[in-house]
């Protein structure tokens, strides 16, 4: 869940703009199993946020307490590939109904992917959703702040596919990756992420430890070492020589101007 933004300070010393998220311990309601093309895909469900039980309907009560976890007010579902290198059945051991999945998941200064929903801002024209220019301001135009053409009117006879319009401004499901984990408070289970995170305060987010980065980050890449030849010490040598004769004749042509000035002021 979104709390705040804030600022924390870097390792140079540079104050660093943050959010912080809180992320509640997550229990382990159901896990399933899909198998298409030859690929299995897991379905965890996961329960989060204590409530009372009065604030719950009887289908969702019923469904927690057949696996007798205790009221909580949200349920999400989340998918993971398996790969290919482990089982399914060795996932699945770790994926135990009543577990919990908590902070402790997260390293700092690594990245992460999260994804949530955008702050909402209601109906809007085509001046502030799509930054369209307005008409003209005089007193004889008919054409303010109006959407223009929305299509012909003797050809297709129809407004097309796509066309950008009046309507509902924000509130859609929004990803940003590579956003990084720049401290972890382990006693109130906040999260401090660089950067801003969608959606508005006491907004749910998904946050997605992405596998492919930290491995690639863990990976150096060799360094290759290239011994320069005879001739090409030569060709930087004169290069060098050349761009200080250059320079000095610089100089000496503004040594000559200043005198000639001096000259023609006496």
């Amino acid at each position: 869940k979104k709390l705040n933004m804030t600022q924390l300070p870097s390792e140079k010393g540079i104050y660093v703009p943050v959010t912080a998220v809180l992320v509640s311990p997550n229990i382990i309601v159901q896990v399933k199993t899909r198998e298409k093309n030859n690929h299995t895909t897991i379905f965890v469900q996961v329960a989060f946020e204590e409530c009372q039980t009065k604030s719950l309907n009887k289908p969702r009560l019923g469904h927690l307490q057949k696996n007798s976890i205790p009221s909580h007010r949200y349920l999400r579902e989340i998918r993971m590939e398996a790969p290919e290198e482990t089982s399914v059945q060795e996932i699945m051991s770790r994926l135990v109904v009543g577990s919990q999945l908590d902070i402790s998941l997260f390293v700092e200064k690594e990245k992460i992917k999260i994804t949530g929903f955008s702050r909402g801002k209601g109906t809007a024209g085509v001046r502030k959703r799509y930054n369209k220019k307005r008409g003209p301001s005089s007193h004889g135009s008919g054409f303010h702040n109006a959407i223009g053409s929305t299509g012909s009117g003797r050809d297709m006879n129809r407004v097309l596919k796509g066309k950008k319009m009046p309507g509902r401004m924000g509130n859609k499901k929004t990803t940003i990756k590579n956003l990084i984990v720049e401290k972890i408070n382990l006693e109130k289970n906040i999260i401090f992420l660089r950067g801003g995170v969608p959606g508005p305060s006491k907004g749910l987010l998904n946050l997605t430890k992405d596998l492919k980065l930290t491995t690639e980050e863990k990976i150096p890449e060799p360094e290759v070492k290239v011994e320069k030849t005879e001739r090409e010490k030569e060709l930087e040598a004169e290069v060098v020589r050349l761009h200080e004769e250059k320079l000095r004749l610089l100089a000496d042509n503004e040594n000559q101007k200043k005198i000639h000035q001096r000259e023609t002021e006496r």
